[in-house]
């Protein structure tokens, strides 16, 4: 934008510019227009300019910059993260411009390697061809203090003033001589030497005026000055030629690393008042203020007595001498498996503090064996073996004696016990190193930067808090929280001292560099859930929102300053995508990868969901695809349940590692379907991780909290530009959900998670409703839900035990008890009346916890899978369970049903009284918890479940066990009408022994006949005729359907098969049907009106065929003649 500025300034129509850029929607002369870039700086783009736009031009000046990079000695210019352009390529396009137009061309590069350019753009023709390098071929090009101080902008500064292309380049050069060595060919012989410069002096890009109108002109400016041991810089201008009086002489310093910021006016910049100097004849001030090591940019300006400004004229300060040190601990056990990553995190540690340009007396490094060779030159480059006292003596003898200006502690490696493993045998605690800092900070009130990376590092915050007023700024970083796992995998590239040190080598700020570090070990971490810390405001707090972050964010490790000396990077990546079908194949790929060097391999990390990637994380390597030109490799390893988390990396044939980009493939997670109150998963005190697979999904989870403990609840976003929303309910005694305004957030951004608490609630179950903020960004991704209580040094564990028939405790004498696996020391509490037990003072590890069933209940079955009662892993029905308790807490939930048995009932048709088999008995709670459930078959409230049918004699079988409420009965069978029995159990305490007695269904006839439709179906499908005879037996069909014989067949009839005198009496035998009532009747003569009923009504049980009867009286008869009629039910 300055160039596209300048250029304008020096008589460039607009018309006559033609800007390339990566973000072409941008208005840079700040007139409301989005009409200064012509287009997006492709590689197709630049073509079109070169072949096209400029054809036919007199002249031609071609400025390029951004990042640069060799190959196989071959330099190239990056356009965007895709295309980069070749010197080759540049060289043919201007050798064709200029042999067909005779243009004359000048080149400004500035971008690392400029100078593999030159020899690629000699040039035999005869038109002029300047090209300026502004590094060599081997140099990276600086960009100073946010690219104020670069060599464009000293270009730029001297086009401004007019002078012409040599004059532009001796101050460019010149400004930037402590960093690079700029490069000039104006003979175009690829080669720049002393032969170079006739050509380009008296040479001018644009008008060979300077239209400055009245405004005054500033001559000449103190030179660039460097300062080693003060701080102080005399600032002057002279040889000012004006047309009326100088009425104010001024310059603006600005600082390193100075970022502008169009919401902030320019004159917010320190702002020094210049005195005239009679005796030296100019302008001057002596400034006491240049402590900060890098470079300051000074801008001069004078004002005439009639409100003329005149152009800046510029100078630079910079600071060597400011005494910034670093102490680097690299702690734990050589022996230890995390040791490898560890040693060489702290090679990259020093490598990267070099590079901010601490020099190795300003560093101070510990280890434990007192070795480390980071520069790789065979010498030691550690200080001292780390001890405890060596760090002490670091900290309060050689950081505090040397009168140091700023202090970085940086320790890195293994914690145990929320301290800092300095050594295998020595740890160093939290409030040793706060007293150490503290006494530092007393005597020599400095900034202090602690950057930690250790297990449980984040128990040092509160520490280290400062005092109400402290001495000085203090910043303190922890990797993890308290009592919370550090990632070293991966040869430490999965960690997150590998992930901060990418934006510390960058030239990121402090603040910058951790979030993105922050973000990547996040949702690298799994289910290690490692979540960085930062306090900067001095309250030992950590992430206080609009209050932590601010000092870090205007803060850097070492001098402020940004170089295009980068590693490789990684221009996109495979975008996050849902996978609807586990299993699928998914292409992953990562393009527009560069470097200053040959990129040698790219791979992706995955991580998977809940994974604890303790050392090594999967890696899949991808392979160059020459068709698509990006890395590419097809995987189907997404399988499981959740969010897949995948990092790319790129590596350099010189080691050096990109910094990580990441993406996501999501699947539906292990909680689905969670989507409504009912579906629900239960939170037992590990964090879930649930994923937004769809549009507007929606998450539920229930939980029981105890009252005698503080509860934070919270999300945690893995994926980017996500925004959650908590809703908070409680639940009745009578299962009704209450909406808690209290505990239900959405004050959180995209990235951020939402927070809430509740301290010492009543005692109960609490359910949470998670959902994307509708508009988010993102709806679609992943996060992690959880509920902790404070850290602390021991574990707890609540477990509930609960009568799910009226949610309520279980009954007197009922008792949980855990014992450890470790001590086999069992701990045995009482529930006494109340729904939980808190186990409190655990020490981390596995235990195991039984809860004996009481009298009259039975163990609440796992809905979808049998005998899980009976596993102890089930972390939700398992009795007894095993259960890992780490830090934090855990809930162990043991859920019971109180119940009662039916143990008879009978099922039989209306109209004939037969038995009926397969009916179906569904029962329907009316009261309790459980109201509004159906229970159709054993095991109760599971999908696995055997029906209860009533047997082939019409019986309930004999595994009828309910809860003990109130229930109303259906029983029901095709071909009859339910029946419903309301109240069929009511008011009965658990262990009751229930009777339902004899249940009549009613056949279903639509024609009215008489005769059950299923029957009938059974025999005439087309129907028939209940008075006819179909058989021929002399019993109509109807008759037949009520005795039980079948109409089709004679030979089934009900008759008399058997007339016998007995002992006693008269013995009588008949055709019967089960379930039928039989009378037996007599008469002295046949057919007689007169008929006594002497026997009946007599039932056939089931199973009996025929039924038999004695007349006893039958001998006191002369004669007499008998009838069987069938009875009704």
């Amino acid at each position: 934008d300055t160039a596209y500025t300048t250029l304008r300034y020096r008589g460039f129509a607009r018309e006559n510019l033609h800007y390339l850029s990566p973000e072409p929607d941008q208005d840079v002369d700040g007139n409301g227009l989005l009409d200064d870039i012509d287009g997006e700086s492709t590689l197709a783009e630049a073509a079109t300019a070169f072949t096209n736009t400029v054809a036919g031009a007199d002249r031609l000046f071609v400025y390029l910059v951004d990042h640069g990079g060799y190959s196989s000695g071959n330099g190239y210019f990056r356009l965007n993260p895709t295309n980069t352009l070749t010197a080759v390529q540049l060289d043919a396009w201007l050798d064709a411009l200029q042999n067909t137009s005779g243009t004359e061309v000048v080149v400004l590069l500035d971008f690392c390697y400029a100078g593999t350019f030159l020899s690629a753009l000699k040039y035999t023709g005869s038109p002029t061809r300047i090209v300026i390098a502004a590094c060599g071929d081997n140099q990276p090009s600086y960009f100073v203090a946010g690219g104020l101080v670069s060599f464009s902008g000293a270009f730029f500064s001297g086009l401004m003033l007019g002078y012409d292309v040599s004059n532009c380049y001796s101050m460019a050069s010149s400004a930037m001589s402590g960093y690079q060595t700029a490069l000039l060919d104006d003979d175009h012989n690829g080669d720049a030497d002393n032969a170079d410069g006739a050509i380009a002096d008296g040479y001018t890009i644009g008008p060979t005026y300077v239209a400055a109108g009245d405004a005054p002109v500033i001559g000449e400016a103190c030179g660039n000055q460097v300062l080693t041991d003060e701080t102080s810089a005399t600032l002057w201008i002279g040889g000012i030629s004006s047309v009326h009086p100088i009425d104010r002489a001024w310059c603006l310093v600005i600082p390193p690393g100075h970022d502008p910021d169009p919401d902030n006016p320019v004159t917010e910049l320190p702002t020094l008042e210049l005195a005239f100097d009679a005796a030296e004849g100019r302008y001057a001030v002596t400034h006491d203020g240049f402590t900060a090591a890098g470079t300051y940019a000074v801008a001069f300006y004078v004002q005439d007595a009639e409100g003329n400004v005149s152009l800046p004229r510029q100078a630079y300060v910079t600071q060597i001498g400011y005494d910034d040190r670093v102490i680097l601990v690299a702690g734990g056990d050589t022996n230890g498996a995390a040791w490898p990553a560890i040693e060489s995190l702290a090679r990259l540690a020093c490598s990267t503090f070099r590079l901010r340009l601490f020099t190795p007396d300003r560093m101070r490094v510990l280890t434990p064996s007192g070795f480390l060779d980071y520069d790789g030159d065979g010498t030691n480059d550690a200080t001292a073996a780390a001890t405890g006292d060596a760090l002490q003596s670091a900290i309060l003898g050689w950081a505090l004696t040397n009168t140091t200006d700023r202090l970085t502690l940086y320790l890195l490696g293994e914690g145990a016990d929320n301290a800092f493993r300095i050594n295998d045998a020595e740890s160093v605690a939290t409030n040793q190193l706060a007293a150490w800092i503290q006494t530092f900070q007393a005597t020599n009130p400095v900034p202090v930067t602690l950057v930690m990376d250790f297990a449980g590092a984040g128990a040092f915050l509160p520490a280290l808090a400062t005092d109400a007023e402290p001495a000085a700024d203090r910043i303190a970083i922890a990797s993890t929280r308290a009592y919370r796992e550090a990632l070293f995998a991966n040869d430490g590239m999965v960690s997150f001292t590998q992930y901060l040190l990418a934006g510390i080598i960058a030239g990121d700020t402090l603040g910058d560099a951790y979030t993105a570090a922050r973000r990547a070990i996040r949702r690298v971490s799994g289910g290690v859930r490692q979540r960085a810390q930062l306090d900067d405001n001095g309250n030992g707090i950590p992430g206080e929102k609009n209050l932590d972050g601010l000092l870090a964010a205007a803060t850097w490790i070492g001098s402020a300053f940004v170089t295009g000396a980068d590693a490789p990077l990684i221009g996109s990546v495979s975008p996050p995508r849902v996978l609807e079908t586990p299993g699928g194949a998914v292409t992953l790929w990562a393009a527009g990868v560069t470097g200053m060097n040959p990129v040698s391999n790219v791979w992706c990390a995955v991580t998977a969901p809940d994974a604890a990637p303790a050392s090594e994380l999967p890696a899949i390597t991808l392979s160059w695809n020459l068709s698509s030109e990006r890395y590419e490799a097809v995987t189907d390893c997404f399988t499981e349940p959740g969010c897949y988390v995948l990092t790319f990396y790129a590596m350099d044939t010189a080691g050096s590692l990109s910094a990580p980009v990441q993406s996501e493939v999501l699947l539906a997670d292990a909680f689905e379907p969670d989507d409504a109150a009912e579906q629900a998963s239960l939170y037992d005190g590990a964090a879930q991780t649930h994923t937004f697979h769809t549009t507007n999904d929606v998450d539920w989870v229930r939980v029981f909290l105890a009252s005698n403990f503080v509860y934070e609840i919270e999300t945690d976003h893995i994926s980017e530009r996500l925004d959650t929303i908590i809703v908070a309910y409680r639940e009745n005694e009578d299962g009704t959900l209450v909406f808690l305004d209290a505990l239900s957030v959405d004050e959180e951004g995209d990235d951020l998670g939402e927070y809430t608490g509740i301290d010492f609630p009543d005692s109960g179950w609490y359910w949470f409703q998670l959902s994307a903020y509708p508009g988010s960004t993102n709806q679609i991704g992943a996060y992690t839900f959880s509920i902790e209580m404070p850290a602390a040094a021991t574990c707890s564990l609540i477990v509930l035990g609960v009568d799910d028939v009226f949610n309520c405790a279980l009954p007197s004498g009922s008792y949980a008890e855990v014992t450890s696996f470790a001590s086999g020391v069992p701990q045995k509490k009482y529930f006494s009346g109340s729904k939980n037990i808190s186990f409190t003072g655990l020490a981390s590890g596995w235990y195991r916890i039984d809860v004996p069933k009481p009298t009259d209940h039975i163990c609440r079955e796992d809905p979808d899978t049998p005998n899980q009662v009976q596993n102890p892993g089930n972390i939700y029905y398992g009795n007894p369970r095993h259960v890992q308790l780490s830090s934090g807490w855990a809930m162990a939930g043991f859920e019971f049903l109180s119940t009662v048995s039916v143990t008879s009932g009978l099922v039989r048709d209306a109209w004939t009284g037969a038995f009926i088999d397969g009916a179906g008995f569904a029962f329907t709670a009316t009261s309790g918890s459980l109201s509004g459930s159906v229970v159709d078959g054993h095991i109760m409230l599971t999908s696995y479940h055997t029906d209860w049918k009533s047997t082939s004699a019409g019986l309930l079988p004999a595994n009828v066990i309910l809860g003990a409420c109130n229930w109303n009965l259906a029983v029901s069978r095709t071909g009859y009408t339910t029946a419903a029995v309301t109240g069929a159990i009511n008011g009965k305490p658990a262990g009751s022994m229930i009777a339902l007695g004899t249940i009549y269904l009613t056949p279903i006839d639509t024609n009215s006949n008489g005769i059950q439709d299923r029957w009938e179906s059974t025999y005439f499908p087309g129907g028939c005729d209940p008075d006819a005879d179909s058989d021929g037996d002399t019993l109509p069909n109807a008759a037949e359907y009520r005795c039980g014989t079948v109409p089709t067949n004679s030979a089934s009839v009900m008759r008399i098969l058997d007339v016998q005198r007995v002992a006693g009496g008269l013995s009588l035998t008949w055709s019967a049907a089960a379930g039928r009532g039989y009378q037996v009747v007599s008469s002295g003569t046949p057919g007689g009106t007169g008929s006594v009923t002497t026997n009946g009504p007599g039932e056939a049980a089931y199973g009996e065929t025929t039924k038999e009867w004695i007349d006893t009286d039958a001998a006191s008869h002369a004669s007499r003649f008998y009838r069987i009629h069938l009875a009704a039910p």
